[in-house]
């Protein structure tokens, strides 16, 4: 009967107050009786309708499909100037931003504040989404913060997606991402330490197997340089990890034959500060390693780790 009455010009303009437009509440009838309006209706503006967004916001792919043929402009914009992807993404729909790309969805598009869709999709820890967007094409290094932060890998171990993460991995997306962040230049496995994210620092370290592929791991012996030119200090990741108590990036550190010798500015080796911090566990790791010729080296005042221990009395 629908399809008859608008066959002879019945307007679907007709709203009842407090109810949805009669184009939401054909979509909540399903794909079939849409599909009659997108065929039978005449002069519908679907865009203004924002009856896509109603579908999309209710799951309704099979009517946003429908609507999209119609007319919808698959790319229009709301008021904070995201276009329909974007939004999407940002409510974390993951099948309803994938579903947009493939019907043709600009993924180059950046939200209010500058981010890109590739960045987005993986700060919202979207796979699929993330996927798709891989497979058109996107720079996988691409800079966070206006080109001037760390690579999208680092929006994703930080919210945990690490699904998300082993994928941008896998793609070839760079573990190092080196840059200057407050007052160092560094690594993106100092900023974890930073941070104490335990987690995503030993994933960083770990190398990353994936079906029949391994991907190595980032460089554990990268040290994080001041951006002051007159203090010259270079911080290992090791030391930073022993003094922070981080022990399981510790184990990592070790497992991945980091070089064990380096000393701090006071000639330390993360042995001498293991001993120093008393932390046990660190020194326990460190001496699981093949290679224990840092036992040997001496600080500054000439101290090995052994003699520093006698000197603090920690025998135990």
């Amino acid at each position: 009967m629908a399809s008859l009455l608008l066959e002879h010009g019945a307007s679907v303009d007709i709203s009842q107050q407090g109810k949805d437009s009669m184009l939401k509440t054909a979509v909540s009838k399903g794909a079939q009786m849409i599909k009659v309006f997108a065929e039978k209706a005449k002069g519908i503006d679907w865009t203004a309708s924002r009856v896509l967004e109603y579908a999309l916001d209710e799951k309704a792919l099979d009517c946003a499909k429908i609507i999209i043929g119609a007319g919808a402009q698959i790319d229009e914009k709301n008021l904070d100037g995201n276009t329909l992807l974007i939004q999407r993404i940002l409510h974390s729909d993951d099948a309803g931003a994938r579903f947009l790309i493939e019907q043709g969805a600009t993924h180059l598009a950046r939200d209010s504040n500058g981010r890109s869709c590739f960045e987005l999709a993986a700060t919202f820890g979207l796979l699929d989404t993330l996927r798709v967007i891989c497979g058109l094409g996107v720079n996988i290094n691409e800079r966070t913060d206006g080109g001037l932060g760390y690579t999208v890998l680092e929006r994703a171990l930080t919210e945990g997606h690490y699904d998300c993460a082993k994928m941008l991995v896998s793609l070839g997306c760079d573990v190092e991402s080196v840059t200057a962040d407050n007052s160092y230049i560094q690594s993106v496995l100092h900023h974890f330490i930073d941070a104490c994210d335990e987690k995503a620092s030993v994933f960083l370290v770990q190398k990353l197997r994936k079906r029949w592929k391994f991907f190595s791991g980032c460089n554990g012996n990268a040290t994080r340089v001041s951006r002051d030119p007159g203090e010259g200090r270079e911080e290992p990741a090791l030391h930073r990890a022993v003094s922070s108590g981080m022990n399981k990036l510790v184990a990592a550190l070790v497992t991945s034959k980091v070089n064990l010798v380096p000393q701090d500015a006071q000639g330390r080796t993360a042995c001498h500060v293991a001993v120093q911090e008393k932390n046990a566990e660190a020194l326990a790791e460190l001496l699981k390693a093949a290679d224990v010729s840092f036992l040997s080296v001496r600080d500054k005042v000439g101290q090995t780790p052994f003699s520093l221990a006698v000197v603090m009395r920690e025998y135990p």
